[in-house]
């Protein structure tokens, strides 16, 4: 019987903490998380054009759900490269952030549209992650 209970607690231990992991929450400035998923958008950015090498951004909104992230910046330096809000799709790859969709791209693919073929796409795209990205995305 005990061991019933004992092996019950954990499942429920084990579920509970990977509901709160699934939680959407905002990465703390100056944390490792943060840092990632900025550099992800720069080396994207860099790829496309070098002239953006030390791009600094600040950031106006910026949530993870589970394995993916939305971010809302603005590059802060550099002003011949470029003023404005810049938006980006990022997903957990291995222990890493990958940018799947940024509204600086060749495709002329708009924040709506990328939501939507990312969430029919990938199924691990966490609804509340979702609603927020079009509360940004609707301006």
């Amino acid at each position: 019987m005990k061991k019933t209970i004992l092996l019950v607690t954990l499942i429920l231990f084990g579920a509970s903490v990977g509901l709160a992991q699934k939680k959407m929450y905002e990465p703390k400035k100056g944390s490792a998380e943060r840092n990632a998923l900025m550099n992800a958008i720069r080396v994207y950015d860099i790829a496309r054009n070098s002239d953006l090498e030390g791009e600094i951004f600040g950031i106006n909104a910026l949530k993870v759900q589970g394995n993916w992230a939305f971010a809302s910046v603005e590059r802060t330096n550099l002003p011949e490269a470029g003023t404005g809000t810049h938006l980006a799709f990022l997903r957990k790859s291995g222990a890493g952030w990958k940018l799947m969709w940024s509204d600086y791209n060749d495709n002329n693919e708009v924040g709506g549209d990328a939501l939507t073929r990312l969430r029919k796409k990938y199924k691990d795209f966490a609804q509340a992650l979702a609603d927020f990205a079009e509360s940004q995305l609707a301006g």
